[in-house]
């Protein structure tokens, strides 16, 4: 059965909650996944972050979600693709089957730290998008160290190639590709957890955009 929560869940308005995956529950002790819609923490605050940003600025963009959730709002953009990595429309990261430029937004979540080859991966991300794409990401890592530590094999329950530290654009080669990283830490308004995403964008004006949208929100805050 379902427990109470703090608040009604963004994305479906559910109120009841119950423990993650494992029987998972946050550090305070309240069960993270909505009851309904099956959300979890960082979904829910990425889909407030996300909220805040203008409908115009995404309403005419061809989007692409790896490793679908419930971040995202399909109806938010023009067309909207979805791929699961050896399941349904599977796409290779390291190899993406779509033509230079076919994407003006892309979204990864906890995806790019499971790829061996992250930064060919990277280099493909780049590939596929548009000369004005924004790209989506958040990483499974807490990010407190400097450098990034990287694995030839996966490490740990999930089997995780990279843990990645402050240094993650660098290394992904993101400034030399063009893309400009907007940290925001976002806060779940069902648990209280908090938790960073990344909103990398090629054109300066979309990027100063998405810095005065999220600082005019109170559910997400700009780190830089």
């Amino acid at each position: 059965m379902g427990s109470p929560a703090r608040a009604p869940c963004p994305i479906c308005g559910g109120t009841s909650f119950i423990p993650g995956p494992g029987d998972r529950l946050t550090v305070d002790g309240v069960p993270p996944r909505c009851d309904r819609c099956w959300s979890l923490e960082r979904h829910r605050g990425f889909w407030l972050a996300f909220a805040a940003v203008p409908p115009a600025m995404l309403v005419w963009r061809s989007a692409i979600q790896f490793s679908p959730d419930g971040t995202l709002a399909p109806e938010r953009f023009a067309t909207f693709e979805s791929s699961t990595y050896g399941g349904e429309n599977s796409l290779d990261l390291r190899n993406i089957d779509r033509p230079d430029g076919s994407y003006d937004f892309l979204s990864l979540s906890q995806v790019l730290d499971f790829v061996d080859d992250d930064r060919t991966a990277f280099a493909e991300l780049s590939r596929i998008a548009s000369d004005c794409a924004i790209v989506h990401l958040a990483f499974t890592s807490v990010m407190t160290a400097a450098v990034s530590d990287h694995y030839p094999e996966p490490r740990g329950a999930h089997g995780r190639f990279h843990e990645y530290g402050r240094d993650v654009f660098r290394h992904l080669g993101a400034p030399e590709l063009g893309f400009e990283a907007i940290e925001v830490t976002t806060t779940d308004p069902c648990t209280g957890v908090t938790g960073p995403m990344f909103l990398l964008a090629r054109s300066r004006s979309d990027a100063n955009t998405l810095r005065a949208a999220i600082a005019a929100t109170s559910a997400a805050a700009l780190v830089n």
